[in-house]
């Protein structure tokens, strides 16, 4: 069965036929946003697979950048791979040495999550509901590049106050998928 289509945030995954006791049934690329799109883990270097890649990239406008959460071979194998194919995108790279002080590196990154957050909130009670001007008030640190990752991390906010009942009425929400339709997952 396939897995379910994540629309609301434009995300489509495509796995890979490398399943294991690692892998489990398979190592998961995600390809998130469009006009283009960016690829986080690329996967194994297996040419099936980065085709179905690239064939899904190829549909969100072709491969803006990769993002490697780590190195190991299920996830970032295919990276130079697609790079040879995919127009020689950008890659991010999550630090390869290890996290010396995890709690302080996770407090950090909670603190930059609940700042952020806490930026949304004051931007909405001043009474912005439009998608841009959230974006323009509370990402403006944001470079251009990254506007579809921080549209989909307003997005993200945009749920968790709405599950929270904190989210006031008449908020644009982000159009997930953007017009003209989402990527099947595959």
């Amino acid at each position: 069965m396939a897995d379910p289509p994540l629309t609301r945030h434009d995300v489509v995954l495509v796995r890979a036929a490398n399943p294991g006791p690692f892998t489990l049934t398979g190592t998961n690329t995600w390809l998130i946003g469009r006009d283009p799109c960016w690829v986080v883990d690329p996967g194994p270097a297996l040419a099936a697979h980065v085709d179905a890649v690239l064939a899904q990239a190829r549909l969100r406008g072709g491969v803006g950048g990769i993002a490697l959460t780590h190195d190991h071979g299920d996830h970032a194998g295919a990276a130079e791979l697609l790079r040879a194919r995919g127009g020689s995108p950008p890659v991010a790279a999550a630090r390869w040495e290890g996290v010396e002080q995890p709690d302080a590196t996770l407090d950090g990154y909670l603190r930059h999550r609940l700042e952020r957050e806490r930026r949304l909130v004051a931007a909405l009670a001043a009474g912005l509901r439009g998608v841009d001007e959230l974006l323009d008030r509370v990402w403006d640190d944001a470079a251009p590049s990254l506007r579809a990752a921080a549209t989909a991390t307003l997005a993200a906010h945009l749920d968790k106050l709405d599950e929270e009942g904190l989210l006031p009425a008449g908020v644009q929400w982000p159009a997930w998928p953007p017009p003209g339709g989402q990527a099947p997952v595959v």
